[in-house]
């Protein structure tokens, strides 16, 4: 599981630290690499101490560094309380990792949720920003990550979506043109 983020309250570090004992009690690795607010920093450090075996942390941004880490997870953590966008969901669906979301701006635009009757979603997605939701959200992931044909497919979803402009230049397009 890797999350790489500015530490900050609106990307949802505080929620990350009430949650991450629950989450690491699973059999799971957790990278973070970010950088930001000294208490955030330090309340993390305490963490990554008692679990020193399941977690690293590393307090800078490298832009190469960022995206080996993402590219080399499984598990992708967006868990912040207001998103405009969501770039690093879009990494992460390109490299074949599971997007785990809070249901915010474009997040929640980017990332649905997958339902293991039909197949289909590219992610996981919780609603309430409360910690028992998102540590749902982490075992749901953790779930489907277990069986290796759903998590494939999973996997197929996220990599095969249409993520370009294109369609939306040619509505664009349309639009000015009317």
């Amino acid at each position: 599981i890797a999350m790489i983020t500015r530490l900050d309250e609106h990307k949802g570090i505080p929620l990350l630290l009430t949650a991450l004992p629950e989450i690491l009690k699973n059999d799971v690795r957790f990278v973070l690499l970010g950088e930001g607010q000294s208490e955030l920093k330090k309340q993390l450090k305490l963490i990554a101490q008692k679990y020193e075996s399941k977690m690293s942390i590393k307090f800078e941004f490298e832009e190469e560094l960022a995206h080996l880490v993402e590219a080399g997870s499984d598990i992708y953590l967006l868990p912040s309380l207001y998103e405009p966008f969501g770039l690093n969901a879009l990494y992460s669906l390109s490299y074949g990792v599971a997007p785990v979301v809070h249901a915010t701006g474009g997040l929640i635009d980017i990332v649905k949720e997958f339902d293991t009757k039909k197949k289909k979603g590219n992610g996981f997605v919780f609603t309430d920003f409360k910690p028992a939701d998102f540590v749902k959200a982490v075992n749901r992931a953790l779930d489907i990550y277990k069986n290796k044909e759903l998590w494939e497919k999973l996997i197929e979803n996220g990599m095969s979506a249409n993520n370009s402009w294109a369609e939306s230049v040619v509505e664009y397009d349309n639009i000015y043109n009317s």
